[in-house]
């Protein structure tokens, strides 16, 4: 899966990706202690378009991190799926700053994202998905450190959907 800004590849067998995955046990255990089964690593890179494009000035410390460590290394996403496979985790660090979303497809292409919201310092971060329901694309940020409130939010976010979207849900099984 590949954009004109974005790369994606799966480094579940690459021994280098593992060492770099996100260091954030607490939040994996607690993804798995909700029925989460592991799917593997997700690699995305920006395409050499989307580094022309988005090469303005950093404005903080954690975005000049980022302007080295991310061409270098891409984003990094471990991807766990849900119990009932209607929804995949990706814990993901950008930089030193760990974050978590939960995120649902359906068959026609809605995406459903419910993103933890980092403090109010790395505001930065969040990422480039805006809230856009005429394009399909519903994101809700939550002002919340804990996976188990943020997988709550995500279930009544899918909840919110028109029937016929929460019955066209993909199966989240595999990258």
């Amino acid at each position: 899966m590949n954009s004109q800004f974005h790369t994606y590849r799966d480094v579940s067998d690459d021994a280098d990706a593992r060492q770099r995955a996100s260091n954030t046990p607490l939040w994996r255990q607690a993804v798995l202690d909700r029925g989460f089964t592991p799917v593997g690593l997700l690699e995305k890179r920006l395409t050499h378009h989307a580094a022309t494009t988005e090469s303005n000035p950093p404005d903080a410390p954690l975005e000049a991190e980022l302007l080295v460590d991310v061409p270098k290394h891409g984003y990094l996403a471990e991807v766990l799926s849900s119990a009932d496979n209607t929804a995949f985790a990706y814990i993901e660090r950008h930089g030193s700053v760990p974050l978590l979303c939960f995120r649902t497809i359906t068959r026609d292409g809605l995406v459903v994202e419910t993103v933890m919201q980092p403090l109010p310092e790395h505001r930065e971060l969040l990422p480039s998905n805006h809230h856009r329901p005429q394009a399909g694309y519903y994101v809700q940020y939550v002002a919340t450190s804990d996976p188990v409130t943020l997988w709550q939010t995500h279930r009544k976010h899918l909840a919110q959907l028109p029937a016929d979207q929460q019955e066209n849900l993909c199966q989240h099984d595999s990258l």
